[in-house]
């Protein structure tokens, strides 16, 4: 864990009918030991277009995850991070946890990350009129992201 951060632990219950319901337990985010790894809330989704890990990502009507972008149609709030390269089929997505890309990121430690307007993550926020201004989480350090998507936004004035 970053510096002034503590690990999150505790049991979590995921309930349901059918086939696909389970019980997870002691549920910690730690910090993410290598380039593109992660810790936390992880599901599988099916991807609509190509993506890289990385890659914020919203449901598209077809039920299927696509790049998320601020300024775009209708392709936003961001849901999570792509963590597998991949342009169809089921795919994981982090929804909430620690995301680290030493490529990727050379984020300012301690500041917001937003959903930027070219398909990607920026701490910039988006300052043109009509885009979308969403919360995607707080960099943790230079190459490391505590993902934690705020589904609010905000077009901007």
């Amino acid at each position: 864990i970053g510096s002034g951060m503590t690990a999150l632990t505790g049991d979590v219950t995921a309930s349901g009918t059918g086939s696909g319901s389970s019980v997870v337990t002691g549920l910690t985010l730690t910090e993410a030991p290598s380039d593109q790894s992660w810790t936390g809330l992880v599901v599988s989704l099916t991807y609509g277009e190509s993506l890289t890990p990385g890659a914020p990502v919203y449901f598209k009507s077809d039920g299927a995850v696509w790049k998320a972008d601020a300024n775009g149609t209708g392709t936003y709030p961001c849901i999570g991070i792509a963590l597998e390269t991949g342009s169809s089929g089921s795919r994981k997505v982090l929804l909430h946890g620690i995301y680290r890309d030493d490529s990727l990121f050379a984020w300012t430690v301690g500041g917001l990350i937003y959903l930027s307007t070219s398909g990607t993550l920026t701490q910039t926020q988006p300052s043109t009129t009509g885009d979308v201004i969403q919360i995607i989480g707080v960099a943790t350090h230079a190459d490391r992201m505590y993902v934690n998507p705020q589904l609010d936004y905000l077009p901007h004035a």
